[in-house]
């Protein structure tokens, strides 16, 4: 399905030193890994909301980090990334977030 992709990316790292392979993966196994953290690399794609909500601590929040199923595939856990996945999902800062600004 990301062949496209995948190819020309392990190819451009081979360029540049990297011992890079790839391999195609059933879609149980796929699954599998993803919700294990079980990769160095994987294609995901994101439908997100135009304005940032609840769903943020999902993706960004170090809870999410821990839990396997988890939308945070980076298993990106910071300090800093569950405040602010906190306060992007306040209903407070979602119109200014996505309000047009004149220059």
């Amino acid at each position: 399905m990301f062949e496209r992709i995948t190819v020309p990316f392990t190819e451009n790292l081979k360029k540049i030193g990297v011992d890079a392979s790839w391999r195609l993966v059933d879609p149980s196994q796929y699954e599998r890994r993803v919700k294990s953290f079980d990769f160095d690399v994987a294609t995901q794609r994101y439908s997100l909301r135009l304005t940032p909500g609840i769903e943020m601590r999902s993706f960004w929040g170090s809870e999410a980090a821990k839990t396997d199923g988890s939308f945070n595939l980076l298993a990106y856990l910071t300090p800093r990334s569950t405040p602010l996945s906190i306060k992007l999902s306040q209903p407070s800062h979602g119109p200014s977030l996505s309000r047009r600004r004149d220059p």
